[in-house]
């Protein structure tokens, strides 16, 4: 990132302008969601669930979370993070910083651990923050051991949308008066797959890349 983005207060102008754009898109699209039903089951029983989307679909991610909900999402402290964060938070949706570094990568489990202890959701990409793009980390799997949550899949696609060539993940940006879908997955519960490190990943796979 340009050390120009970084600066407080143009970050904060472009976070205003990303969130007003995309709530623009939001507000002038066909919408439509599967797999509600799965997701239901915690806000009316105010239980906690780990979710989870690749990190090109964080655009138009915040919006499939109901409103006053509390949720909270994991963005990197590093480059473009505080700029995503500073758009996340335009929604209403409070950040946990992460990093890649082991000492801060610890206290950051440890911080979303005590978060869903809590029965407040936590959202991840999993192939974030630096890629490779849709390749899965074990960082899922750690806090779904560690929490005992279930973990569901969400995945979103628009009739037109930009794509970012020029980053890692190659982000997508909707356009507006289009079709938005998002769907989730029903939920992936570790203990019914024996504990299964390469079975839970291979569940969480493929409902990442189920397309509805």
């Amino acid at each position: 990132m340009h050390p120009f983005l970084k600066k407080t207060t143009v970050q904060s102008f472009l976070s205003g302008i990303c969130a007003g754009y995309l709530r623009w898109v939001y507000k002038t699209s066909h919408k439509v969601v599967k797999g509600q039903n799965y997701v239901d089951i915690f806000y009316q029983g105010h239980k906690a669930a780990i979710i989870v989307f690749w990190h090109c679909e964080m655009a138009m991610a915040p919006f499939a979370w109901k409103k006053g909900v509390p949720f909270r999402m994991l963005i990197s402290s590093h480059g473009d993070g505080k700029l995503i964060a500073k758009i996340v938070e335009k929604f209403g949706i409070h950040c946990i910083e992460g990093s890649s570094s082991h000492d801060q990568g610890t206290v950051t489990l440890k911080q979303m651990l005590n978060t869903l202890s809590q029965g407040i959701s936590v959202g991840i990409t999993p192939d974030g923050p630096k890629g490779p793009k849709s390749v899965l980390k074990n960082g899922v799997y750690a806090l779904a051991r560690l929490s005992g949550c279930p973990v569901l899949a969400l995945r979103w696609n628009a009739t037109s949308y930009y794509i970012l060539k020029k980053t890692w993940d190659q982000m997508k940006i909707p356009l507006p008066f289009g079709k938005i879908e998002w769907v989730w997955s029903p939920p992936i519960i570790l203990e019914e797959l024996s504990m299964n490190r390469d079975r839970f990943q291979y569940a969480l796979y493929t409902a990442l890349r189920e397309e509805g």
